[in-house]
């Protein structure tokens, strides 16, 4: 046996492994941060499988708004040891788009109309305290004010929400009974509405004028 040799220390450096701390879904249209955890080494950001230079180095990679599904590649990186490239992928879920139009009606009654409520439930809030859940909001007011009313959508599939907020205002102007037969609303008018009057049975003419008293 040959005693005289000589020996050699094999250092193996082994490319340290990642762990995704962000979440991997968003609603649509959300920032996004992704996070890896990393215990020593560094890590480089790739905007495609096959790209050669990164994008970016650091334990967090910032996808800003995220609007569709999307994908980003990793690689960490130890004393000139690369891992393997691996894929980190966000998926955008479906949000709702909240948004309505609201009717005044006589006495101090608001009918708030969705524009759509498909897969989506919803939550209005009135400004009086008041709120419903139906998918046609309606609310009775005691004293006529400006109240500022809030739609809050929710998906059904994702749980994504989007609200929308307005002004309305609660003001019939007191021009409501022109006799205790007789009832006009809504007043006042918006853009393309029509002005409806009940209990004009018995009245043979009516004269319209504005404000300066001229008869229109």
């Amino acid at each position: 046996i040959n005693e005289n040799f000589d020996s050699i220390e094999v250092i193996v450096n082994i490319p340290p492994t990642a762990n995704i701390l962000s979440d991997l879904e968003i609603c649509k249209g959300g920032r996004l941060m992704l996070e890896l955890d990393l215990s020593s080494g560094e890590i480089e950001w790739f905007d495609s499988e096959t790209a050669t230079t990164s994008v970016s180095k650091g334990k967090t990679y910032n996808l800003g708004e995220v609007f569709s599904n999307t994908t980003m590649w990793y690689e960490t990186v130890l004393n000139g040891c690369r891992s393997d490239r691996k894929p980190i992928t966000v998926k955008s879920l479906d949000k709702p788009v909240a948004g309505f139009e609201w009717e005044l009606f006589f006495p101090k009654k608001v009918v708030c109309t969705p524009f759509n409520t498909n897969n989506m439930d919803i939550l209005w809030e009135f400004g009086d305290g008041n709120i419903s859940t139906d998918n046609i909001g309606e609310n009775v007011y005691e004293n006529e004010d400006t109240y500022t009313v809030k739609m809050l959508a929710t998906s059904t599939i994702s749980g994504c929400q989007d609200s929308m907020t307005a002004k309305v205002i609660v003001q019939h102007n007191d021009v409501n009974h022109l006799n205790p037969m007789m009832i006009a609303y809504p007043n006042p008018l918006k853009i393309g509405q029509w002005l409806q009057i009940e209990g004009i049975d018995h009245i043979k003419s009516i004269t319209w004028t504005d404000l300066s008293g001229r008869t229109i």
